[in-house]
């Protein structure tokens, strides 16, 4: 309604808003902060801000809530579950009649289409009829963002890739929309690790700006990358921060089973692609830990317990 009212061209007071504020969701430490208060340990933490996000609204409920365990039945399944129909909800808040087609698109990116053409394909509409509702989701409504690998141009690559945006919203479509009965748990645990991986980026940020390195790019990398000679296979990089003075390139593992010394060989294999003159850090995120240790300066590993105690500086 605000951006109706004072944005857009053909609107009553466009241009004569004298100060514009975007809401922001709480912030990744201030949504720990609150739970921390409400003695949920940091597994559960890093589960319930990969499905809630930053929504204060939900931390509300959560604060509500006797019993927290099994916050996915609760929220979206039980008879008076409060966001059975969030992401529907949402939607026609913020759309009103041209809902339905908003929410097609972002129905298609929930079920892993995520480049342009392939969604105009589900849809059935030409890829410019399209891009309209694309840009208005990106850019009006910061429901949706488009991601290029690590260093490509934004705007030029043909690489880029459609993803929701809003924890929630991703996990309403994904595991709620059109669903009778609670993901199991490795359909849980696949929503989850996939969201570990913003987590990640958005933990690992503040932890380097708490050690006093400034930010500069933020992304993640899929390419190919040549693991012997002549031999290549297709690789990703969950999370990729550069700073001023290293380029830290991390892993995010969210299974039940230790990550080994054999992901901490296969991200420096990846790692190679990059050609730069700083310093390049081996990151892995284990939400089971590591069956081995490493004190070697460029290599940082993360387990929950080690995530708790960095946050826990953070909000001091």
């Amino acid at each position: 309604m605000m951006n109706k009212i004072f944005t857009q061209q053909k609107a009553p007071l466009f241009n004569r808003a004298s100060y514009n504020m975007v809401l922001q969701p709480f912030s990744l430490n201030i949504a720990w902060k609150i739970q921390t208060d409400l003695g949920i340990g940091a597994i559960d933490k890093i589960k319930n801000y990969c499905i809630l996000g930053g929504i204060p609204y939900y931390y509300e409920l959560l604060e509500k809530r006797t019993n927290r365990d099994d916050v996915v039945y609760e929220f979206f399944f039980d008879i008076a579950a409060p966001l059975k129909e969030e992401g529907q909800n949402v939607l026609r808040q913020e759309f009103g009649s041209a809902y339905k087609k908003y929410f097609s698109i972002i129905e298609a990116i929930g079920a892993g289409v995520v480049s342009g053409s392939e969604i105009a394909n589900r849809l059935g509409v030409a890829q410019t009829t399209l891009s309209k509702y694309i840009i208005a989701l990106q850019r009006d409504f910061q429901l949706v963002e488009r991601s290029v690998p690590f260093g490509q141009n934004l705007q030029r690559s043909k690489k880029g890739v459609y993803s929701i945006k809003d924890n929630t919203i991703a996990f309403w479509f994904t595991n709620v929309y059109g669903k009778i009965e609670p993901p199991t748990n490795d359909a849980l645990n696949e929503f989850v690790s996939r969201r570990f991986e913003v987590f990640c980026k958005t933990f690992l940020t503040q932890y380097l700006k708490n050690m006093g390195e400034t930010g500069g790019r933020i992304g993640r990398w899929w390419g190919s990358v040549e693991v012997s000679s002549g031999k290549f296979e297709n690789r990703e990089i969950d999370v990729i921060v550069e700073t001023q003075t290293n380029l830290y390139v991390g892993e995010c593992k969210w299974t039940n089973k230790k990550t080994s010394r054999a992901e901490l060989y296969r991200l420096e294999e990846s790692s190679k692609v990059f050609k730069t003159n700083k310093s390049v850090k081996k990151v892995l995120f284990s939400k089971a830990g590591f069956d081995f240790s490493d004190n070697r300066a460029d290599v940082i590993l993360f387990d929950p317990a080690r995530i708790e105690a960095e946050v826990a500086k953070f909000i001091q």
